[in-house]
């Protein structure tokens, strides 16, 4: 059975390896502004995951990466006050040639260390704080 009130999602975990730091930037708009969020957004009619990460990183960064899922790594069940997201997750790597560049979706982005991430006091959109209350590691 599907549930119309269900929303599908993708955020695209982009990966700086070698650092071991992740692309994180401050949302605009009315859906929870200010918070850290992972570029994504909602699935198109017929797209795939992967389809869509591609789509949603070049519309909000400007990146072209190379990505390591084809297929979500991870999902979150993300219960807002006015809808539910399912949230998919793909993983893209940083090739440091690329510089993202900030949209009508953010304001800035910034590289964050995902082990010290919760400890920043700064505001999390609800699906990074439901990835780090499960315990995912997006380095593994």
């Amino acid at each position: 059975m599907v549930d119309n009130n269900v929303q599908e999602g993708v955020g695209v975990i982009v990966l700086d390896v070698p650092q071991r730091r992740l692309l994180l930037g401050y949302r605009l708009g009315d859906h929870c502004p200010r918070t850290l969020a992972f570029p994504g957004g909602k699935t198109e009619n017929g797209e795939s995951y992967l389809e869509c990460a591609k789509r949603e990183l070049s519309e909000e960064t400007g990146l072209a990466l190379r990505f390591l899922d084809s297929v979500p790594c991870t999902t979150t069940r993300d219960i807002f006050p006015d809808q539910v997201y399912n949230t998919f997750y793909l993983r893209a790597l940083w090739d440091q040639k690329q510089i993202p560049k900030v949209d009508r979706e953010f304001s800035e982005f910034r590289w964050m260390h995902w082990k010290h991430l919760s400890e920043t006091g700064e505001s999390l959109f609800l699906p990074v704080k439901n990835l780090i209350e499960m315990g995912y590691n997006p380095f593994k």
